[in-house]
């Protein structure tokens, strides 16, 4: 705190008077100076020069926000919005419509389709008669 200059008045002269009495101190407090000027000098050269300081926060950012604009995103076309990637299935399905209707328009293929109706198709009825089994053992 001494060497950062973070000490009021009073501590400051506490400080100072310790130091002129005590060798010990004296010595860690010098160590500690002579190290603390080497990382300053350090932590120095790695200041940006005052060409790449940007003087200004908001013209920094404005810098910034020009250099990695994304373009202004297009609004979609008429065929991108109906071909959308969620109508897809919708048009899967249309487009199964349309093969089976075109499939089914041909005469062989009707008379196919014909056949396998006509076989589901009930022809006769049965009736039958049912009782309980709780009748037949009374």
């Amino acid at each position: 705190a001494k060497l950062d200059g973070e000490l009021g008045g009073v501590e400051s002269l506490e400080a100072q008077n310790h130091l002129a009495a005590c060798a010990d101190c004296r010595t860690r407090a010098e160590a500690i100076a002579v190290e603390a000027e080497r990382v300053r000098g350090a932590l120095s050269s790695l200041e940006p020069l005052p060409s790449e300081a940007p003087g200004e926060a908001r013209t920094a950012f404005a810098r910034f926000r020009a250099e990695h604009a994304e373009p202004p995103a297009q609004a979609p076309s008429l065929a991108g919005r109906l071909f959308a990637r969620r109508l897809r299935p919708v048009w899967g399905a249309v487009a199964a419509l349309a093969a089976v209707a075109v499939f089914l328009s041909f005469a062989p293929a009707r008379g196919w389709g014909q056949k396998i109706l006509a076989m589901l198709r009930v022809q006769k009825i049965a009736v039958v008669t049912m009782t309980r089994v709780d009748r037949l053992a009374g």
